[in-house]
């Protein structure tokens, strides 16, 4: 093929169809300058893509009962129930911590947090959620990620949450290792309706963004 008729091509294609060109007949077809910037920039776009940071998002829920003789603590905040009824589970049972831990193992498909805190082991019964939340950040610096924000709500009729969300929000930060900017916490009730209506249970779901530097 003439260098001519390269030229030409070149003008009337894509980058892409310059550069798949280039590679076909750089052995045999000496390719005028004019046709390089065009191969560069494609060059340097492939190297941007490689070394561009990676992000991954993960997603958590959790939801505990509300029974007798139990405290009542969400985000670290212990909290006074109008019945005096509190979250049932194993460890202090903080279901919006635990939300906020599985969304951010599931980021890194690291299963949740019964794989690490198991229920039927004595060691974590009574445990703070907030220093399970510290393991689990651990954990996901040391596979080279960290915490980039975290969005979540905490589902519940009663008692009100809005006075405590701030305080929520920083325990979290304080933790995670984060700005208190970069946690948002949300409270809603659920119009009377499903477990969290009938009072029976309180749940919380939480998204979690992850960046890789």
């Amino acid at each position: 093929m003439k260098k001519e008729k390269i030229s030409k091509y070149c003008y009337s294609e894509s980058v892409i169809d310059i550069y798949k060109l280039i590679q076909k007949y750089q052995r045999n077809v000496v390719v005028k300058s004019q046709l390089w910037p065009a191969h560069n920039h494609l060059s340097q776009s492939i190297a941007m893509t490689n070394s561009a940071p990676q992000f991954r998002i993960g997603n958590g829920y959790d939801i505990h009962r509300l029974v007798p003789s139990r405290h009542l603590i969400i985000g670290g905040v212990k909290l006074d129930h109008p019945d005096s009824l509190g979250l049932d589970g194993h460890s202090d049972a903080d279901v919006l911590v635990h939300a906020v831990m599985d969304a951010m193992l599931g980021a890194l498909s690291l299963g949740d947090i019964g794989k690490y805190f198991p229920p039927e082991n004595p060691k974590w019964k009574g445990s703070d959620s907030l220093v399970l939340l510290e393991s689990i950040t651990n954990l996901i610096k040391e596979k080279g990620w960290e915490v980039i924000n975290i969005d979540s709500v905490i589902v519940a009729e009663r008692p009100k949450l809005k006075p405590h969300i701030d305080l929520m929000r920083g325990n979290i930060a304080q933790r995670v290792g984060i700005g208190i900017d970069n946690v948002a916490v949300k409270a809603t009730t659920n119009e009377l309706l499903g477990p969290e209506g009938r009072e029976e249970g309180i749940s919380s779901h939480a998204v979690v963004l992850l960046g890789k530097p």
